[in-house]
């Protein structure tokens, strides 16, 4: 009885790692033309993948430009723009330049939605690139790791919640944040061309300070090492209280001390009177004795 049952147990297991296999889906290139060209949806599960050519566009995957780990990625054709709404929690590690899809005749602008209550956890170096003005919307939270490129022509806005303890680069001369904040935690640290101190906010017990050197590489050859017009990092706020050296005060009360502890315990000055006193008897009797003698 108990050998089919673990028969049994181990039949189902293997059903489900079966189905789940099968779920597991895999789209290409023509995939994207299509949703290019004819409009509609994709959506993304964990576990699913985008391959463009040989890189993993999307997926659960070490090397994908963006890892779905849990919830979806939707991908839909806006007007000839694709639009990704993320509703779960996604990860970018590497270099990755993820906001433009290329296909084979033609890049398509990227506008990344993080929609509330989800997370995008930038562990690596992206950059939203130049040349599509793609956009990402944070509605949810934003955790910047690494590094995260926003160049000329793209922006970053939204109400959510960004965490920057990495690089936060903005490479246009305008302010692109809109109202959205950016949270500096210790080591974080701020490259902009444009002034962004509205924008800022800091973690308790600490301040903005200037940076010494605005000199940023990007992630990506094509633009290289770039001095940028300000900079902003993060200090300590908090001082150590230096250790007092002991006061006059102290001192006379360490007298006051003394006096009180002579006080309570007179032993000492009234042996001293006793000794004079004895002193002085034995001196008067040995003067009577004399007397007598004589």
């Amino acid at each position: 009885m108990k050998k089919g049952i673990l028969t049994l147990v181990f039949a189902v297991a293997f059903l489900f790692t079966g189905v789940m296999g099968v779920n597991a889906e895999e789209y290409g290139l023509e995939a994207l033309a299509k949703l290019a060209t004819e409009g509609g949806s994709l959506e993304i599960k964990a576990g699913d993948t985008i391959k463009v050519g040989e890189d993993v566009y999307v997926g659960d995957s070490e090397v994908a430009l963006m890892n779905v780990t849990e919830g979806t990625a939707t991908l839909t054709n806006k007007s000839g723009r694709i639009e990704i709404v993320l509703k779960g929690t996604a990860e970018v590690k590497g270099s990755k330049v993820i906001m433009q899809l290329p296909l084979q005749n033609s890049t398509l602008s990227i506008d990344l939605i993080v929609n509330e209550g989800s997370t995008l956890n930038v562990n690596g170096r992206m950059a939203l690139p130049t040349g599509t003005k793609g956009t990402l919307v944070n509605n949810g939270t934003v955790n910047i790791n690494g590094s995260l490129e926003v160049r000329a022509d793209a922006t970053y806005t939204g109400a959510g919640v960004t965490n920057l303890t990495g690089n936060f680069v903005i490479y246009g001369e305008t302010n692109t944040l809109g109202t959205a904040k950016i949270t500096l935690g210790e080591k974080g640290t701020v490259y902009s061309n444009a002034d962004v101190t509205a924008n800022l906010t800091y973690v308790e017990g600490f301040e903005a300070a200037p940076l010494e050197t605005k000199v940023y590489k990007s992630i990506t050859d094509e633009v290289g090492e770039k001095t940028f017009t300000n900079g902003y990092t993060t200090v300590k706020t908090e001082v150590e209280e230096p250790t007092e050296e002991p006061t006059e005060e102290v001192k006379d009360e360490e007298t006051k001390d003394e006096v009180k502890d002579e006080e309570k315990n007179p032993q000492t000055s009234d042996g001293i009177v006793l000794t004079f006193v004895a002193l002085a008897i034995s001196g008067a009797v040995a003067i009577i004795a004399k007397k007598k003698l004589a």
